[in-house]
């Protein structure tokens, strides 16, 4: 059986030459969740605009998992130089996306600035941040109205209090990405760092459904069946429309042989999402085995409805219509597949 291997995230800082000692600073104010959240910490980010350096930092940023951007007049005569290697990092294919967070250190004019598109700490609001992204390497909000720079605070513990709020977040956010890009990208050999990543997320917050969803993803990979409709349960629990998780309960069953219970699964995915295409053909190999010939053959033209250019649903249909019996069909849709590209 597959191991659950430990993983970790790196956090790289970023700042201009003079800005040194706010790094360390904030480092330290971060311990706790650094250690709760097994984060790594580098602080080689200094921005000296020179090609042996802008080298450095690519080559940095390629093993980076987030990257906290320290903001203030200082940064202002390296922002350039901080938006031609941030262009040219997001070409590299990083670890699940490298996240970005600013942390604004005193009050500076940032309306044009390259990292409008990126998380801006910290905030005024101090009420934990739930969310559920359909793209969790999705940029996050951009200038909130409510963003104070760290100097402006009264109080400083609160803003701290603050950020590592809102870096908590940030970091469940990068253990989904991580899990999702091992699992997409990994062609099945990274299965288990990306188990170890979405459990990661969710030993930080259970009530993550995507991250229930792609553990399910995995164990059924490994046909731990009961072990990935028991995940898909939990994200359905949080989220009772998520049809994903539908469809992948119902592939766990029919692992299982409850043939009745998956075709149920599937039904509710296509309830909300009609044109599911993988649900309507999961469903169709289901009445498949139970030998039910006429209702596999109605899925297909389920699908042929919405989308007439199927060439699996057309190869499918063709050969239900020769199961029944009705060869002069079975033919035309066999040469309608063949013209929309089937090759056997």
């Amino acid at each position: 059986m597959p191991k659950e291997t430990v993983q970790s995230l790196t956090l790289l800082y970023c700042y201009a030459p003079e800005d040194q000692l706010w790094a360390k600073e904030i480092d330290l104010h971060l311990s706790h969740l650094k250690r709760q959240c097994h984060i790594v910490s580098r602080f080689d980010g200094e921005l000296l605009p020179n090609p042996e350096r802008k080298g450095q930092l690519l080559a940095q940023l390629s093993e980076t998992d987030l990257v906290l951007l320290l903001i203030s007049p200082h940064f202002q005569h390296v922002e350039s130089f901080w938006d031609e290697i941030s262009h040219e990092a997001w070409a590299v294919r990083w670890l699940g996306g490298c996240r970005v967070v600013v942390l604004l250190l005193e009050p500076v004019d940032w309306n044009h600035a390259p990292y409008s598109s990126r998380e801006i700490l910290p905030r005024d609001a101090m009420t934990p941040v739930e969310w559920q992204e359909s793209e969790s390497v999705a940029p996050l909000e951009v200038f909130p109205p409510d963003v104070r720079s760290l100097t402006q605070w009264q109080s400083q513990e609160l803003a701290f209090q603050n950020i590592e709020q809102r870096m908590r977040v940030a970091i469940e956010k990068q253990w989904l990405a991580r899990g999702d890009y091992l699992k997409d990208e990994g062609g099945g050999v990274r299965d288990e760092e990306a188990l170890a990543a979405y459990n990661e997320a969710l030993r930080l917050n259970s009530s993550l459904s995507r991250a229930w969803y792609g553990k399910a993803h995995v164990l059924l990979s490994w046909k731990r069946y009961e072990e990935a409709m028991r995940s898909c349960d939990e994200a359905l629990r949080l989220d009772p429309a998520f049809s994903w998780a539908w469809y992948m309960k119902g592939n766990a069953l029919a692992g299982l042989n409850r043939s009745e219970e998956a075709l149920d699964a599937y039904d509710q995915a296509l309830r909300l999402d009609p044109t599911f295409s993988s649900a309507w053909y999961a469903k169709a190999a289901v009445l498949v085995a139970l030998q039910r010939y006429e209702e596999a053959l109605l899925t297909y033209d389920e699908v042929l409805l919405f989308d007439p250019s199927s060439v699996w649903a057309w190869h499918g249909k063709g050969a239900m219509l020769k199961t029944l019996g009705r060869r002069k069909e079975a033919r035309q849709a066999y040469k309608k597949a063949r013209q929309l590209g089937w090759r056997s």
